[in-house]
């Protein structure tokens, strides 16, 4: 059995060290669970086994299932061993390394939310600025039309005068006398 906890041990650790692709780290990660599962399965009673399994849920960021495994590594871990008090320390060592994990894993949560928010913000404040460039093409589209109002009005005023004068018979004999 050690051989093969020692086997899941290096493969966690070769994970751990970041050395492999994505597709390796999921393989190696795969592999490794399955080689400390037929461990425990055959000795789920020595507190190391249960430490590493915890250990590759971390790396699979399983906090929960991390704890869980790391509790049980410490309920089976037997007090006359010579190095109880290591693994005990390695194992209580572990707590706060998934804690800070955990939150890590929150914070780059927030931040990519953060740069959501500020994209989405962004974009209304284009829209914004777009909705301001369509309103003043539209204010100068009105001053024009009302330029151009009362310049046909100026004209329509015009001709309606020139009509009146030429069709009055003080206008008509004015018109023979120009001609």
């Amino acid at each position: 059995f050690e051989i093969m906890h020692t086997y899941a041990v290096q493969l966690h650790d070769s994970v751990a060290d970041g050395a492999v692709e994505a597709d390796e780290r999921d393989r190696r990660l795969e592999t490794a669970e399955e080689y400390i599962e037929r461990v425990l399965e055959e000795d789920d009673e020595y507190g190391r086994y249960h430490h590493t399994r915890a250990k590759i849920h971390l790396l699979r960021a399983e906090y929960d299932d991390a704890r869980e495994k790391l509790d049980e590594a410490i309920r089976q871990e037997d007090a006359d061993i010579y190095d109880y008090e290591i693994r005990m320390s390695m194992y209580h060592k572990m707590y706060p390394e998934i804690t800070v994990e955990e939150v890590g894993v929150e914070v780059e949560k927030v931040d990519r939310l953060e740069d959501q928010v500020q994209r989405a913000k962004d974009d209304i404040d284009d829209k914004i600025g777009n909705i301001e460039n369509a309103e003043e093409k539209a204010d100068n589209l009105q001053a024009n039309f009302i330029l151009f109002l009362g310049f046909f009005t100026g004209v329509l005023t015009i001709a309606i005068v020139f009509i009146n004068q030429a069709s009055s018979p003080t206008g008509a004999a004015r018109a023979s006398v120009a001609q």
